[in-house]
């Protein structure tokens, strides 16, 4: 919530979530999807600063005026300057029960380290209640069954298989092959 570069993607590095000479500053804004609701919700280490925009009729406000950064965020940016013009730039402490590692971007499990110092994968950093942190390093590659006649990742029922080294990205519930061929295959983006 504090890291303005996450959120330059959606907001640019110039929003009015950012708070010119603090970087220390947490927020986050919210829409609601019938347009009745837009607020940002923002603090620091002294301050909480919570502000919402709607009609108070509870009618749908114009299209134009509901983003998460055009609506409520000016307000509350204006709100924090004043607060903060005078204080210094206070980093929220984090608690010893948080713990904060490098994760491998697509899997969130331990880099794997090979001898000559390289990672296994891209990484991020990210923070964990003590004792939930991953614990395997990762390790995409892995014997799978694949379709002989199309290199897809077999299906229970395939009668044409072989055992193949592919990367594959597994979660309790199911398991996704990087590298095998998806052709023809419909995925749904949320």
């Amino acid at each position: 919530m504090l890291d303005n570069f996450a959120r330059s993607a959606a907001f640019g590095t110039s929003s009015y979530l950012r708070v010119p000479g603090h970087e220390a500053v947490s927020v986050k804004t919210g829409t609601t999807d019938d347009l009745k609701d837009n607020w940002t919700v923002g603090y620091t280490p002294n301050y909480l600063t919570l502000v919402w925009v709607g009609n108070n009729d509870n009618t749908p406000m114009r299209p134009g005026v509901t983003s998460g950064v055009t609506g409520a965020a000016p307000i509350w940016n204006r709100i924090m300057q004043y607060l903060l013009k005078k204080q210094p730039d206070l980093w929220p402490k984090k608690p010893d029960s948080i713990v904060g590692i490098e994760v491998c971007t697509i899997s969130g499990l331990r880099p794997s380290v090979g001898g000559d110092g390289a990672k296994s994968c891209s990484t991020r950093f990210e923070y964990f209640i003590r004792g939930t942190e991953p614990k395997e390093g990762e390790n995409l590659k892995q014997q799978i069954p694949v379709s002989k006649d199309n290199d897809k990742a077999a299906k229970p029922d395939d009668p044409n298989i072989e055992m193949k080294e592919k990367q594959v990205l597994r979660d309790p519930f199911s398991q996704y092959c990087l590298d095998c061929n998806h052709e023809g295959e419909n995925f749904v983006v949320q």
